[in-house]
């Protein structure tokens, strides 16, 4: 993964990479923001102030569509942050995937 010679170590910040690498959602709460804070899915003690945060089915979604599966559905209301979990998934993906040059494009639909 690092290419490291036999005189080089692997160091810290090395092994936490590789170690979010293992699970899709470490490695979307180590790396990703959304509008410059942290992603959340489970607040502790059921903070009322945070309660819009408490989405723990997102992991579901981005284990799953990290997975080998070839689709994966989701039956929704309405909107509950699908977008962002759509985009995580792709770039976890994306970077799991860097040693074969890979791209993605993920395209936004609106009503027009």
């Amino acid at each position: 993964m690092f290419n490291l010679t036999p005189q080089q170590q692997i160091t810290p910040k090395m092994l936490n990479y590789a170690m979010t690498l293992i699970d899709p959602v470490s490695y979307v709460l180590q790396h990703h923001k959304i509008k410059g804070k942290p992603i959340t899915f489970d607040v502790p003690n059921y903070d009322q102030n945070r309660a819009v945060a408490h989405r723990p089915w997102q992991k579901k979604i981005i284990r799953a569509s990290a997975s080998e599966e070839r689709d994966v559905c989701v039956i929704k209301s309405r909107q509950l942050g699908l977008s962002e979990v759509a985009v995580e998934s792709i770039i976890y993906w994306l970077d799991t995937h860097s040693k074969y040059k890979t791209k993605g494009l993920y395209a936004f639909p609106t009503y027009r």
